[in-house]
């Protein structure tokens, strides 16, 4: 009898114990490598509060802005939204495909096998937006089957607060909408255009994303004109880039593709499709015009995995050949990113691609800051990445000048003009010949050559420069 208790008070809180499980292996990762690029620029966002930013809506940012002053170590208060996003998104799969009446037993393994996705694990560690649509894209596709049941005020509000929050997560939330209304008109819904309780729903969207418009009216819209050109160009049509960038989704999502595409065999029509393949289409096409970035596609894959291998094991009853095979697969190269990431088992040539990135920023962050002070100088970078990390690590409160003809949020937070100023300039090696052909100094000292540094191995390589009014002569 105390074993049937045990079993089955294991059973009723077994999916709460897998969420600890995954919660606690990205706890552990987190402080075994510093913040990325991306990552360091959002938590600046967090210490820096804004209505909005050039790059992204707020809502990572604010996000940010809750931890931020913690008396926590930076890594782990930076990577805690991400760890608890992750953990809220394998939640919010949980509740929608019980929604949609999987068993428990499919419901599992469906979240074991997004957990063991590669993407999913970077989005799980360093929060981005995308780390925010992780967790809207569920809830979305969760509202959804609930309004199909049932279209009261309860139901319609929550769609309109998941698109209010998808909306200021990422810009790319705006296709969430095409898929609803071809769904809506495919079920002959068209009265709901006009319910009272949809139309709260499409106002509480609009009020939730007001602060982004806000935001877009003082500076000229110029996060709408970045965005556009920056995802819709359609310059540099490359069919190699745009096939590569299709194929790393193999890699990235853990070897189920073959079962999301056996998804579209029937009911082409059921909303989440419709999400899938809007979201996939619209990033894969872009794709073969350079316009990609792997974890762009994560709303797509966040609901198309667990849906595929649930609906696998509903048909099948049981673990295919095929299926157990994906899941070793992924495991595997779940288990070995985790080891690599927490003991560093490559070598030093195999491993200094992977961590030129996240590996040494902080401590040559503050040798810089040290060299700044010492010769009373403001710093200055190359382009945005290097000021990412610079910026959060050094001492000094100063805003860096990104040394670049790209307009930024680095502009925004350091009007000042670059020119006429004494700086200590951060050159990388290899761009430093094109580099010194384009500005000029009145007085100009090598300091030192230095950089990130990781297992005594200098990760990115820069010239450290004293330059007394400085001018730029030429195109950076």
């Amino acid at each position: 009898m105390q074993k049937l208790k045990s079993y089955q008070l294991m059973k009723k809180y077994h999916f709460f114990l897998l969420l600890f499980v995954f919660a606690a292996l990205h706890l552990i990762l987190a402080t075994r490598f510093e913040l990325g690029v991306d990552e360091a620029h959002y938590v600046l966002y967090g210490l820096r509060p804004d209505w909005s930013y050039f790059d992204h809506p707020p809502l990572v940012g604010w996000v940010q802005l809750l931890f931020a002053h913690w008396p926590m170590e930076l890594l782990i208060k930076s990577r805690l939204p991400a760890i608890l996003a992750s953990a809220l998104s394998s939640w919010m799969i949980v509740l929608w495909l019980k929604e949609k009446k999987y068993s428990s037993f499919e419901i599992f393994w469906a979240v074991v096998g997004l957990n063991f996705s590669v993407l999913y694990l970077s989005l799980s560690l360093f929060f981005l937006p995308d780390t925010l649509l992780i967790v809207l894209t569920p809830a979305l596709a969760l509202s959804v089957a609930k309004l199909e049941k049932q279209k009261t005020w309860k139901n319609w509000l929550l769609l309109g607060l998941v698109l209010g929050l998808s909306g200021l997560s990422k810009y790319t939330a705006g296709l969430f909408l095409a898929p609803l209304v071809i769904y809506w008109i495919h079920r002959r819904w068209l009265q709901d255009f006009t319910d009272i309780k949809a139309l709260a729903a499409v106002a509480l969207s609009l009020i939730m994303i007001s602060p982004i418009l806000y935001w877009n009216s003082k500076n000229g819209g110029v996060s709408f004109k970045y965005q556009s050109g920056h995802i819709l160009s359609l310059s540099n049509w490359d069919w190699k880039v745009g096939l590569g960038a299709e194929l790393s989704q193999w890699l990235g999502w853990g070897f189920f593709i073959p079962w999301v595409l056996l998804l579209f065999r029937k009911d082409f029509f059921q909303f989440e499709k419709l999400l899938i393949l809007t979201i996939w289409g619209f990033f894969g096409i872009f794709a073969f015009f350079g316009n990609f970035l792997p974890h762009w596609i994560a709303p797509a894959f966040v609901i198309a995995i667990p849906l595929a291998i649930a609906e696998s094991l509903r048909q099948k009853q049981y673990f295919t050949k095929s299926l157990r095979a994906a899941f070793v697969a992924a495991g595997i190269l779940f288990l070995f990113l985790h080891l690599e990431l927490g003991f560093h088992l490559l070598p030093k040539s195999a491993s200094q691609g992977l961590y030129r990135d996240i590996q040494g920023w902080r401590d040559f962050s503050k040798r810089i800051s040290d060299q700044a002070e010492t010769h009373r100088l403001e710093i200055a970078v190359t382009n945005w990445t290097f000021a990412s990390r610079i910026s959060l690590y050094t001492k000094i409160e100063k805003p860096i000048f990104v040394l670049d003809e790209r307009f930024d949020q680095f502009d925004l937070w350091n009007p000042k003009t670059s020119q006429g100023q004494d700086l200590l300039i951060l050159v990388e090696k290899k761009q430093a010949e094109n580099f010194w052909a384009n500005v000029s100094c009145k007085e100009k000292s090598l300091l030192s050559e230095d950089g990130p540094q990781f297992q005594n191995e200098t990760l990115v390589p820069f010239e450290i420069w004293k330059c007394l009014e400085f001018q730029i002569t030429g195109r950076l």
